[in-house]
């Protein structure tokens, strides 16, 4: 797949940041602030003990941990469940309108230390988020940005900085602050567990 380079410096950008856990399988409320002002929480947790311990178990990308972000009012505004014999993930999604909206992301790459992607339809647009793999980077417990597409214009990256135990996100359209909450929790259900 080719990727537009494109100068991050010449864009706007609202920068947004959580805390992160060592352990991808956490279910300790993680607080979203949106520069120093709290604006949410997500939050992951299992149906039942037994999916817990599963996933436990069998370590690695955890097959069953579902993941809620709500706003700071407490509404939930976004839902993400693995469908993991599928390599999907299902998104439900409720906009700024509070309509709900249903998104189904798909896998695409997903090699040890290729490039990983999945894509997803929202609202009549085809969206990628893609990123690069390094082992030299993993090895120093770095890692490349993640970045949202919709076609070839940059949307927004992530990036989890796990020495310093915290997720970096970066909007870069000001067209899609009103849906900060899906590109918070698309990114989160793709990356978190797997430590991006």
């Amino acid at each position: 797949m080719e990727i537009v380079i494109r100068t991050k410096g010449e864009l706007e950008m609202m920068n947004y940041n959580y805390a992160t856990s060592l352990n991808g399988f956490t279910t300790k409320p993680l607080n979203v602030y949106k520069g120093i002002e709290q604006i949410g929480v997500i939050q992951g947790y299992f149906d039942n003990l037994i999916k817990k311990f599963i996933d436990e178990i069998v370590g690695g990308v955890p097959m069953f941990l579902k993941f809620q972000l709500k706003d700071q009012f407490g509404n939930v505004r976004l839902h993400s469940k693995p469908r993991t014999f599928k390599s999907e993930i299902a998104i439900t999604y409720f906009d700024s309108n509070n309509e709900k909206c249903e998104i189904l992301m798909m896998h695409g790459k997903d090699a040890n230390f290729g490039p990983k992607q999945i894509e997803f339809r929202y609202k009549g647009e085809d969206y990628l988020i893609y990123k690069k793999e390094s082992l030299k980077k993993a090895l120093t417990l770095k890692s490349e940005s993640a970045e949202i597409f919709l076609g070839e214009k940059l949307i927004a990256d992530w990036n989890i900085h796990v020495s310093e135990q915290r997720v970096n996100v970066r909007i870069y359209d000001n067209d899609f602050i009103e849906d900060e909450y899906l590109i918070l929790g698309v990114f989160h259900a793709f990356l978190y567990a797997t430590k991006g």
